[in-house]
């Protein structure tokens, strides 16, 4: 039985299409945008991310009231690191 998965996830068939020379390079590109990105940026997303979370949890166990709340941290937070990066540019010029 002909199975084209096999034929297109054979070594010679990744070899040949250099599916693995471009997957470096997708990944080379991803480290260097990750590099731009400070510590603090890191940290911001990441409690955006983690208020967002917490309340689509609080929204499903039924604390809508609470829910939104918490929800409007997610813009109140990204808007700060918005603002901390226009005052590091500031600075430096």
């Amino acid at each position: 039985m002909y199975n084209l998965a096999d034929e297109l996830w054979s070594p010679e068939a990744i070899i040949k299409t250099g599916r693995i020379r471009k997957a470096r390079r997708v990944g080379n590109k991803k480290k260097a945008m990750l590099s731009k990105f400070t510590l603090a940026d890191k940290l911001l997303f990441v409690a955006a991310l983690i208020s967002l979370i917490f309340s689509e949890s609080l929204w499903f166990s039924g604390d809508q009231q609470h829910a939104i709340f918490v929800g409007l941290w997610v813009p109140t937070i990204l808007c700060f690191g918005i603002y901390l990066k226009i005052l590091k540019h500031s600075k430096n010029d």
